[in-house]
């Protein structure tokens, strides 16, 4: 009798326990929707101990800890409300929700779909599962969610938002920015749609409207503060580094980016992706290379290369500016790096690499003294540009190779064969002196002294500023062996010009003593001989400085001296 009284009872208590339980997540929700999460966690914790078999409970909780950021408690729970009831579309959402937040946007996706399968009447689905797609790299299919969420919604300015997201990704960028013009228009004091159309027209090469647009982004009131403030601070000095240095005030856009850099240091949210510092050093190194600065411009390729390390623009512009710097073993070093990232690659880029590389190793084992090994690395590097369907080379890259090539072939003594790549280094820079000097010189080699008058002349015409260009010149009317070329007067005049131009070469001073000893003016042989010994440098070998005051013994003694070959060509 008394197990009957306490049966029935424990029934009534049992039967009223749900309703208890659901009392509690119900006073959690209210909880939640005013910002009270810690409670409501705290009284969902409660309602899961006293009966853990109710979905809407972990749902509940699962919300909480995802407005509170702990996305992984977030889907531990959402997986928990999703096993005791999977045909409720809330469930799905929210670990949805959670999974998009920690990065697992291919969950995302699935739960949204199946959300929609449940729930095909929520049109937001279409615009969540949009976002969640863009995360996971199908943009296409984001495309289509947008799109379907802005049939059913279309004054919703988000949708338009996710379309521009969307077609911005597929490089579709002046349909991106008609996408974020009408968000704008139907959310004029949106900081974040701004912020996003200034970016589309920066894109586009609109970089006054871009400008003007940052400034519009800033002065709303949702950007007067954290992340998108920070960004769109950044963006805009980053911006004004551009627009200076498209005018070509490269120490403007430099402080322009120095202030950007300054922003990310400052802003921790900011750092959240390497990809815009990175960036920003890369531009800060191309205003540096553009002031000729090339130590300033490879510390900051060196911080971009340690942000992004495969990245192929960073590696290749720093590769090159190693190159320009005459710094060749780290140059080589750095386009064997840039072919290293993608061996399989058909592009440009890689054509040009495997060019430079090849050219790069010629002259290297050149300056070893290995001419035969350099010509058939120089082989290569034209063979490959050749193959080529167009020019993938600068003329004046091209002329460089061939330049190189033909003072290799020259040092061999194959003036023949040097002077066919001295005349292509010249058909692709026309315009550059020492190509004419290594051609002239090659000329004289083969007693073609007319031909190498011609190039000597004409070297001086296209390098009015180039002292080699007076002093060759010079050398040749003083020590050519045909008389008609000789001319002692002109031999003079051309020296002092190359001394006139560049008084630091100790190498002008004792050609012009020369030429003076040629014309029978031993004083001045005298005087520039001594001016010449006076300057050259202080590890000069002692056996080349006793030669050279042999050489000053001789014009005391009034005796210029014999003729003879030009010298080796000028690289």
């Amino acid at each position: 009798m008394l197990f009957n009284r306490f049966h029935k009872i424990f029934e009534v208590l049992r039967s009223l326990w749900p309703q208890f339980v659901k009392r509690l997540t119900n006073r959690a929700a209210r909880l939640r929707a005013q910002g009270n999460l810690n409670e409501a966690v705290a009284i969902l914790d409660e309602a899961i101990r006293l009966d853990s078999r109710m979905a809407v409970a972990f749902a509940q909780r699962c919300a909480c800890y995802y407005d509170l950021g702990d996305y992984a408690k977030a889907l531990e729970d959402a997986n928990q409300a999703v096993a005791l009831a999977p045909k409720e579309a809330d469930s799905y959402r929210w670990r949805a929700h959670a999974a998009d937040a920690l990065g697992q946007c291919e969950l995302a996706v699935s739960d949204l779909t199946e959300v929609l399968r449940l729930d095909p009447k929520d049109s937001w689905l279409y615009y969540e599962r949009g976002r969640a797609q863009c995360g996971l790299g199908d943009f296409r299919a984001a495309l289509a969610d947008a799109e379907r969420f802005l049939a059913k919604c279309p004054d919703e300015a988000l949708g338009h938002q996710a379309l521009a997201s969307a077609r911005d990704h597929l490089h579709e960028t002046d349909a991106a920015l008609a996408a974020i013009d009408e968000a704008v228009r139907l959310e004029p004091n949106n900081g974040e749609f701004q912020f996003f159309r200034a970016r589309l027209l920066w894109e586009l090469g609109r970089l006054e409207e871009a400008s003007a647009e940052y400034e519009a982004a800033l002065g709303q009131p949702c950007m007067e503060r954290g992340e998108w403030r920070d960004m769109a601070i950044m963006d805009r000095h980053w911006l004004a580094g551009q627009i200076a240095q498209k005018n070509g005030d490269y120490r403007e856009a430099i402080r322009q980016y120095d202030a950007a850099l300054k922003v990310i240091e400052q802003s921790d949210e900011s750092q959240e992706s390497i990809h815009r510092p990175a960036r920003l050093y890369y531009d800060r190194a191309l205003a540096w290379h553009l002031l000729s600065e090339y130590e300033n411009a490879l510390r900051d390729l060196d911080e971009a290369v340690r942000l992004k390390p495969k990245t192929v623009t960073f590696l290749d512009f720093r590769a090159g500016l190693l190159l320009e710097s005459g710094r060749f073993e780290e140059a080589l070093a750095g386009y064997e790096a840039v072919l290293a990232q993608d061996p399989e690659s058909t592009e440009d880029w890689r054509t040009r690499a495997i060019v430079r590389r090849d050219w790069l190793s010629g002259s290297i084992v050149m300056k070893q003294g290995n001419l035969e090994e350099a010509i058939e690395r120089l082989d290569a590097a034209v063979e490959a540009i050749e193959r080529a369907e167009e020019a993938l080379e600068s003329d004046q890259t091209l002329a460089r190779m061939y330049n190189e090539r033909g003072e290799a072939w020259y040092l061999l003594r194959e003036y023949e064969h040097s002077l066919l790549d001295f005349g292509k280094a010249i058909e692709f820079h026309p315009d550059h002196p020492v190509y004419y000097i290594n051609r002239a010189n090659a000329y004289w080699r083969l007693r073609r002294h007319a031909e190498a008058d011609r190039d000597f002349v004409e070297a001086v015409r296209r390098g009015p500023d180039c002292a080699d260009s007076y002093a060759y010149l010079a050398w040749f009317k003083v020590a050519c062996l045909e008389a008609e070329f000789r001319n002692t007067e002109q031999a003079v005049a051309m020296a002092h010009k190359a001394v006139e131009l560049d008084e630091s070469s100790s190498r002008y001073y004792g050609i012009l003593a020369t030429t003076y000893a040629a014309e029978g003016d031993f004083d001045e042989a005298v005087r520039w001989q001594t001016e010449f010994l006076a300057t050259m440098p202080d590890d000069t070998p002692d056996e080349k400085r006793s030669e050279l005051e042999e050489v000053l013994e001789k014009y005391r003694a009034e005796i210029p001296l014999p003729t003879s070959w030009p010298e080796d060509p000028e690289s």
